[in-house]
């Protein structure tokens, strides 16, 4: 037996025979000494799919080191927690539930490591069962170890509800849903560098690895730790990130950690409960700078590049996304200090990365500054002439989402970075033009901003807002924040007498399985608000835009509700006066077709604005690098269907519409507020579309 395994047969041992919550009997202890020796075996022997994470007998260790931790209790019976022949049973699917990542000869194969990774709880499942003569179980054991194996996915892949509650193994009762919300939750919780070793992972870097392994691989590397706290009943998550750099520049990584945990925490906190187990309250992350560690070092560029795309997934504007766009090729494309090698590696990345972005950048077609960036991408590594013009021509205008998403995908993978003909001084210049744009391009972003923040100072000289305004917010939108921004940074008075009405902006709720608010749009928008330093800011219901744009003058008198001083500051929003502005950002704006683009529900709040019955004035806000010919599909749904949870007896016979965008023409608003000036008044429009096409002649 080599050293290595040796060691870790020992390790195995120790949490089976030792003084642990997952202590065995001496017979029981033998068989899972037969057991590992079979994993390592059937790993050894095996052809394992490239650019995987370790899954082999060091991660079931580790995971069986995890569920020590979860079964202990404070009570001195913490071992009676599990019966003995469940403890067995969780013990051998700890051991067994990766093994369907590799190819087996008695298992019927897919087609590619993808689908093996998809699959693989049902193959270590089948596996089980076919080799059960061989690991010496009885057809009951193999059965409920399938079970729990099968059901350790997550919730996305497997439902804990469908794992059978109770199993027989002879005499025994065994809680297999139990024992699989245990096994599902250790196994998420094993998720730090010792699943990515520096030496696999610079193997795997220069061998080509696929994005979507290379993301697994650098959020292992990325979380410093994970530490289960029984006092609490809670988990704690340490994020590592660069010490120059800010924390909150990378709460997109530290989100979606947590979110991870805490999707499958809440997948299995019904089962624990039901079974009168302990059950952890939730997950804490945080990211903790680490010394030594920089943006520009290969470790520091790895999680700056994981955020980066992280963020775009999950990003609720377009300016983030545009902004992260711009960053991630500039950054992928710096070719300082790099050999040939080197420069074609990052060409290869920036190609790989091109491909990956198609449905990204799809799925927010009316993100029409992304587009153009995308388009402009594919062109630049053609060594084709650049779109300028605001008609992105027909690859944007004509085509539907999935023809224009094939083409591009098409377009991207026809491009070669290294021809036999080429030289050295073409390549770089080649990667000189890449750089040079994007940068140009973030360059030029950076100053529409700061006009936008500029401008937003002047709608004071234009009495457009008032500190005593009651304004009414619908769609998050980082243009209406560096508007208001702007605002209070000429006057602060703003910052206290400004009233907010922030829609709750339902259309776009996004609820995990069980029930808790993942992504709530007014939530967000709130909340950065608040961070600026408004005090006044409230969440309203969607179906409040009505009650707050309509003067109370034409209701009966209300009896007046009374406050106390300590609260009166607080209840601000009681007052009876309407709302008197609206601003609302916009995704993209047709300056050929007079009309604006964004989530459903937009057009709901200017329509109740435009009521004989309200005064309100309507403004959007937005970039002339968001404006050109807008695609849009006003009956397109959203992909996101979770934002109503429907009861799984009545979910066949209900059908779910919640369409993704809205139009709102010109005629609807009273002005618009943009980088290129404010315009309002008679033949507003007009103006502003002359002052755009003007900006475009001009370069």
């Amino acid at each position: 037996m080599k050293d290595e395994l040796k060691k870790q047969i020992e390790k195995i041992r120790n949490i089976v025979a030792g003084e642990t919550p997952l202590r065995l009997s001496d017979c029981y202890v033998e068989q899972v000494v037969k057991f590992a020796e079979c994993v390592h075996q059937t790993w050894e022997g095996n052809d394992i799919p490239p650019f995987y994470t370790l899954h082999n007998l060091d991660h079931n260790i580790m995971v069986l080191e995890v569920l020590c931790k979860l079964l202990l209790t404070h009570t001195s019976n913490s071992n009676d927690l599990l019966k003995p022949t469940e403890k067995y049973i969780l013990v051998a699917s700890a051991l067994f539930h990766d093994v369907g990542m590799i190819k087996l000869d008695n298992i019927p194969q897919v087609q590619s490591p993808e689908q093996i990774r998809s699959n693989h709880h049902r193959r270590s499942a089948q596996w089980v069962l076919k080799q059960s003569r061989y690991l010496e179980l009885n057809i009951a054991e193999a059965s409920a170890i399938s079970q729990v194996i099968c059901y350790h996915r997550n919730e996305n892949v497997e439902e804990i509800e469908k794992c059978p509650d109770f199993f027989l193994v002879g005499s025994d009762l065994i809680r297999t849903r139990l024992l699989a919300a245990y096994l599902r939750i250790a196994d998420a919780l094993h998720q730090d560098h010792s699943r990515a070793p520096e030496k696999e992972f610079s193997f795997y870097q220069m061998a080509g690895m696929p994005t979507d392994a290379k993301f697994h691989w650098i959020k292992a590397r990325a979380i410093q730790g994970i530490h289960i706290d029984n006092s609490k009943r809670a988990i704690d998550i340490i994020v590592r990130i660069p010490e120059d750099s800010a924390a909150e520049d990378f709460r997109p990584l530290q989100e979606f950690v947590k979110q991870e945990l805490e999707d499958e925490l809440e997948s299995a906190r019904p089962t624990l409960a039901s079974a009168g187990q302990p059950i952890y309250l939730g997950v804490e992350s945080k990211c903790v700078k680490i010394p030594g560690l920089l943006k520009d070092s290969d470790s520091g560029k790895e999680i700056v590049e994981l955020n980066n795309l992280i963020s775009i997934d999950v990003s609720p504007n377009a300016r983030m996304f545009t902004d992260v766009v711009l960053k991630c090729i500039t950054q992928l494309s710096s070719s300082n200090g790099f050999s040939d090698k080197d420069i074609l590696g990052s060409l290869e990345s920036l190609r790989d990365y091109a491909k990956d972005m198609v449905g990204k950048v799809i799925t927010r077609r009316c993100h029409v500054a992304v587009i153009r960036l995308f388009v402009n991408l594919v062109k630049l590594l053609k060594g084709e002439e650049l779109v300028k013009e605001t008609n992105l021509s027909d690859l944007v205008r004509e085509e539907t989402s999935t023809t224009l998403e094939k083409r591009l995908s098409t377009v991207i993978g026809e491009i070669q970075f290294y021809d036999s003909s080429d030289t050295q001084e073409s390549r770089q210049q080649k990667l000189q033009n890449i750089r040079k744009y994007f940068t140009e391009e973030q360059q030029k972003l950076d100053q529409i901003r700061k006009n936008l923040i500029n401008n937003g100072e002047n709608i004071l000289d234009e009495n457009i807002l008032k500190p005593n305004d009651r304004i009414l917010l619908y769609g998050h939108s980082q243009s209406v924040i560096d508007m208001l921004s702007g605002c209070a940074k000429k006057n602060s008075d703003y910052y206290k007498n400004l009233g907010i009405f922030i829609a709750e902006c339902r259309p776009k709720a996004k609820h995990t399985r069980a029930n808790k608010i993942e992504y709530n749009d007014g939530l967000e928008y709130a909340s950065k608000l608040c961070r600026c330093g408004y005090e006044n800011v409230v969440i309203v219901p969607d179906v409040a835009i009505a009650h707050l744009c309509i003067s109370k003058k034409n209701y009966p008198p209300a009896k007046s509700i009374k406050t106390s001083r300590k609260n009166e500051r607080k209840q601000w929003f009681h007052a009876e006066e309407p709302v008197t502005k609206i601003f609302l950002g916009f995704n993209g704006l047709d300056i050929h077709n007079n009309f604006m683009i964004h989530t459903c529900g937009h057009l709901a709040a200017v329509m109740m604005a435009k009521s004989d019955k309200s005064e309100a004035k309507v403004y959007l806000v937005g970039t002339s690098n968001k404006c050109g010919n807008v695609p849009y599909d006003h009956l397109k749904t959203r992909d996101e269907s979770n934002w109503l949870l429907v009861p799984p007896d009545i979910k066949s016979s209900i059908n779910l519409y919640n369409p993704s965008e809205d139009i709102i023409t010109f005629d609807l608003v009273d002005g618009i507020i943009s980088d290129i000036g404010i315009f309002y008044g008679e033949d507003w429009s007009k103006k502003f579309v002359d002052e755009f096409n003007k900006g475009w002649e001009n370069g």
